[in-house]
């Protein structure tokens, strides 16, 4: 994903403003349902605390993708659009060595 930001920050894009927010809303609605499923798992085994983790991550990013699109249409820029996306990078990037932490301890 970050090489997607960098390649449109250097060559240009033009993010569809209203794609992005009725994504990231059907998005949405799928990652609050996977939540939901799996909230009285969330403490449990590794993979299932590793499901929470990403779940609860690809929510913030869903987020980030709807406020990224309302942004885009605002401004007509696509700067909040690589912002937003640099910030998704670092979360979910977050998530993952939560995860390897959480995992290295079982050994």
């Amino acid at each position: 994903m970050l090489y997607d930001i960098m390649r449109r920050y250097l060559y240009g894009s033009e993010p569809e403003s209203l794609l992005m927010i009725l994504m990231g809303m059907a998005a949405l609605v799928a990652n609050i349902t996977c939540l939901t499923l799996i909230y009285k798992y969330r403490k449990g085994e590794v993979h299932m605390r590793a499901s929470w983790i990403f779940s609860k991550s690809d929510v913030v990013a869903n987020l980030g993708v709807i406020a990224g699109g309302l942004l885009v249409a605002y401004f007509n820029s696509p700067y909040p659009d690589l912002i937003i996306g640099c910030i998704i990078v670092y979360i979910v990037t977050r998530g993952g060595i939560t995860i390897i932490h959480e995992a290295s301890k079982l050994n």
